[in-house]
């Protein structure tokens, strides 16, 4: 399911992460993938019973709080979507793209130094794991931000 959603075969991915679930309901990846493919879809309602019943399974699974956390802030539902990316944080501390979430967040709530503190250490991470595209997009940002 997940090859299926990175080549944008939206249905295929669909059909998988549903099989998945019909196999195993407890386990609490399958929630979290097919989630973010309602998140990428922008079925906010789906995305959203779909990662509360990862958490619900498994509440250990920090991707499914940054997940659910992305669609809070797509909801501009700033306050939610802090708590989720704080709660991921502290269950795996190396995930850099909820540092990036994180710092989108304190942006749009007005506090540039939280945003810049998050997106610094987003970079960094990014940096340290290889993944140049995302670093560049995030140094980017950091450059507007502090100016």
């Amino acid at each position: 399911g997940v090859v299926y959603l990175n080549q944008k075969k939206w249905q295929l991915a669909l059909a998988d992460f549903n099989q998945a679930i019909a196999i195993d309901p407890n386990l609490a990846e399958a929630y979290n993938n097919r989630g973010y493919f309602y998140l990428n879809q922008k079925k906010w309602q789906l995305a959203l019973t779909d990662f509360n019943q990862a958490i619900a399974i498994d509440p250990n699974l920090a991707l499914a709080y940054a997940n659910r956390g992305g669609v809070y802030l797509n909801q501009k539902k700033w306050q939610l979507a802090l708590a989720d990316f704080n709660q991921a944080i502290e269950i795996n501390p190396n995930l850099a793209q909820i540092y990036a979430g994180r710092g989108i967040v304190y942006a749009q709530l007005g506090n540039k130094p939280e945003a810049i503190k998050n997106f610094k250490i987003a970079a960094q991470l990014f940096q340290q794991q290889n993944n140049m595209a995302y670093y560049q997009q995030v140094m980017n940002i950091l450059k507007q931000l502090e100016r």
